[in-house]
């Protein structure tokens, strides 16, 4: 392979934080039950190292009061390296767009598993535009 199409941008692997899961015993089947998901970005970057972290957290159904399958909160962290560079703003832009791109599809398999396990319909999460999801949390930030 060429190396001039490898990139300087390396995922290190990840963890499972935690999970939290809890069946609701008092739902009634929804033919077209909307998936309620929050997913919250934080990222760490180590300069110097030329290291950092995503942390992805998504919740479940967490905000609803009355008629949903479960509630799960799933936190993920993914370590990721560059090769030296010395433009700090392109680290970290490659570690949250890149990071949060390379991590979502572990979360997204941890999800359906945790579902499938728990016999009940497994739930595969959407695919996002991590781009437009990155700048929605940034403006709720400000």
């Amino acid at each position: 392979m060429d190396k001039s199409t490898v990139s300087t941008f390396s995922f290190l692997g990840y963890r499972v934080d935690y999970i939290h899961y809890e069946v609701n015993p008092k739902f009634k089947k929804i033919d077209n039950l909307q998936t309620d998901l929050t997913i919250d970005l934080k990222t760490t970057v180590s300069e110097e190292l030329f290291k950092g972290q995503v942390t992805i957290i998504a919740k479940l159904f967490m905000d609803k009061k009355e008629n949903y399958p479960f509630r799960l909160e799933v936190s993920l962290t993914g370590m990721f390296s560059m090769s030296e560079t010395t433009d700090v703003e392109l680290l970290r832009k490659c570690i949250k767009i890149n990071g949060t791109t390379a991590l979502f599809p572990f979360l997204r398999s941890i999800v359906a598993d945790i579902t499938k396990s728990a016999n009940v319909q497994p739930l595969v999460m959407p695919l996002l535009n991590i781009n437009r999801l990155i700048e929605q949390q940034e403006k709720s930030n400000k």
